[in-house]
């Protein structure tokens, strides 16, 4: 294994690219696949196996899934959007969050959130990198579902709500290392701790 060959690499699902390694790590990822040279497998979780090297990094069991929400609320709030509100939000829902792409608007029993999007594939990659994590056995990423409303009312074309459950920041100190699988664009806001335990809530952008 020598410096500086290039391998694929699956940095999260969906995104892939190039990794120069070292003689034991990493030593640049870029997201363009290199096209100069014929390059091996990729291997799931952004990991290659060298060589006569042995993991540095424990065996995690995969998390299960478990489905969150329900079709109900989703279509209930399919057609929300932020400037909605000004009207009056749907009853006993509360607005949470907003950002660039997506918006998150709280369940009346306050126990799940629901993000609708107005960039199409926004809770589609969101949902598939917190899936793949989980599948990884990495805890901080909460489990997910994506419910799919054909046309809600104004919006023209089919949408798909994320469900994911409510973890607001408690205030707890985690048992956990900050964590790092999955937070790549450090955002402060895109991780909580809630119930003794680093989640990551947003994973839209990776």
């Amino acid at each position: 294994m020598l410096d500086g060959e290039n391998y694929t690499v699956d940095l999260l699902p969906p995104r892939s690219g190039t990794a120069v390694w070292g003689h034991t790590h990493v030593t640049r990822v870029w997201d363009a696949p290199h096209t100069a040279v014929t390059l091996p497998p990729v291997h799931p979780g952004g990991t290659l196996p060298i060589p006569g090297l042995r993991p540095t990094f424990p065996a995690r069991r995969p998390l299960p899934s478990s489905v969150v929400g329900s079709l109900d609320e989703a279509q209930a709030v399919a057609a929300w959007r932020p400037e909605c509100s000004l009207y009056g939000d749907p009853e006993g829902w509360e607005p949470v969050g907003e950002g660039a792409h997506r918006a998150v608007i709280l369940n009346p029993a306050r126990t799940t959130v629901y993000k609708v999007e107005m960039e199409a594939g926004r809770n589609r990659r969101e949902h598939r990198t917190l899936r793949g994590l989980r599948a990884q056995g990495f805890a901080h990423a909460p489990p997910t579902t994506l419910w799919p409303v054909p046309c809600p009312y104004g919006t023209g074309c089919d949408i798909e709500v994320l469900a994911m459950p409510y973890l607001p920041n408690d205030g707890t100190a985690p048992h956990a290392s900050y964590p790092r699988a999955g937070v790549v664009d450090l955002n402060p806001t895109n991780v909580t701790v809630c119930r003794n335990r680093y989640w990551l809530i947003d994973a839209s952008g990776l």
